[in-house]
């Protein structure tokens, strides 16, 4: 019985004695391995959560800007549509102020035209009714009157008549 209780310490203190090796080789060989690439790997996660949160914040002021942006050109094309109304308006006032002077300088024609007009079919009315007040005048006389005569039979005529 004793051998068997020698080989159950000698059992015992080989199987210590690995487990002694087991603890050294991974405490002192695998752990730092897995520690390191453990350690990797959160540097890792770390770096594109940090990534992912920059990245996050540029899409937020990219949206502002944009925002601002676009905020910025409705305005500018309402000053835009704006100024084109106004413009429009003057134009058309202006338009309106040229066919008004246009018409008003046509119409002053037109009368200057018609006054000149009655002006000298009056002139050629009164030639013609000298004439034959002239004709009418020698008939009844029975004889002929000359041009200075009847120029101031005619003066005389007017100033009766006005």
């Amino acid at each position: 019985m004793e051998q068997s209780s020698l080989s159950i310490n000698a059992t015992v203190f080989l199987q210590a004695m690995v487990f002694a090796a087991l603890v050294l080789v991974t405490t002192y060989g695998i752990y730092p391995r897995l520690r390191r690439v453990l350690e990797e790997r959160a540097q890792r996660i770390s770096d594109g959560m940090a990534e992912s949160e920059q990245a996050r914040s540029t899409q937020a002021a990219s949206a502002r800007e944009s925002h601002r942006i676009l905020v910025d050109a409705r305005r500018e094309a309402a000053q835009m549509i704006d100024v084109a109304h106004v413009r429009a308006n003057e134009l058309i006032a202006a338009a309106k102020e040229q066919a008004i002077s246009v018409t008003q300088r046509d119409i002053a024609a037109a009368s200057e035209l018609m006054a000149r007009e009655i002006e000298a079919t009056r002139v050629a009315l009164r030639a013609e009714v000298a004439g034959l007040s002239l004709s009418a005048a020698s008939k009844i006389l029975g004889r002929k009157v000359d041009a200075t005569r009847h120029a101031d039979l005619l003066d005389e005529l007017k100033t009766e008549l006005h």
